[in-house]
């Protein structure tokens, strides 16, 4: 299990948190990893604050988007997804991140099944879905607009470790129509740097995210 593999760490309120383990695969362990945590937070507080949005870290479950951590300053503080919630790959911004980066085999055998839809604007056809994965992956920039809920947005970007390997996601949320209006460039901006200084934490600075490599071919 995740919390068995120190991915994921249980508190005593059973709200989860990142696990050191995490941090360590694919990437040389800094002597500072046990402040990674305290950093990621600040950052992600951070990237929330300037807009006063929510911003969001994910990891990867399985076939599932796990929500670690959340940094609530704005717009969806009532409808926030705690430590310990999961999202489909498909949908959401950083979910798709995670999904982006996923290995072509893996993207096969994902896409390859019936694709739940939470709203109207959920993507639930595989070749849109792949188009947009694959602008994903051009831009280093996922979009969310009322694919989980309608009328609430989101812009993901990749978490990279020194190996340029996608090891988590980061999501800044809120209303669609203040999201997406004059200010999306800066906000996009804004998401890119946060991602990129959690990336820094880990020793990704810097690294173009890659897409994982399927278990048959690395061995």
């Amino acid at each position: 299990t995740l919390i068995a593999h120190r991915l994921v760490m249980r508190g005593d309120d059973l709200t989860y948190r990142l696990g050191f383990r995490l941090f360590e695969l694919g990437s040389s362990v800094k002597e500072h990893h046990l402040a990674f945590h305290g950093a990621a937070i600040a950052h992600l507080r951070a990237g929330a604050e300037v807009f006063g949005l929510t911003a969001f870290l994910c990891i990867r479950d399985r076939d599932r988007a796990l929500f670690v951590e959340q940094a609530v300053y704005g717009d969806i503080q009532y409808v926030a997804y705690p430590a310990g919630t999961t999202l489909p790959l498909h949908t959401g911004a950083a979910s798709r991140v995670l999904l982006a980066f996923a290995s072509e085999d893996d993207l096969d055998r994902l896409l390859g099944r019936k694709l739940e839809r939470l709203t109207a604007m959920s993507i639930t056809d595989p070749e849109e879905l792949r188009r947009d994965l694959r602008q994903i992956r051009s831009s280093g920039i996922a979009v969310s607009d009322g694919d989980v809920t309608l009328g609430l947005g989101a812009i993901g970007a990749p978490v990279v470790s020194a190996r340029g390997q996608v090891i988590a996601a980061i999501s800044l949320a809120g209303v669609s129509q203040r999201l997406f209006g004059p200010d999306r460039p800066a906000i996009t901006e804004t998401v890119r740097q946060v991602a990129a200084a959690i990336s820094h934490e880990i020793g990704g600075d810097g690294q173009r995210p890659q897409r994982a490599v399927p278990l048959s071919r690395s061995l």
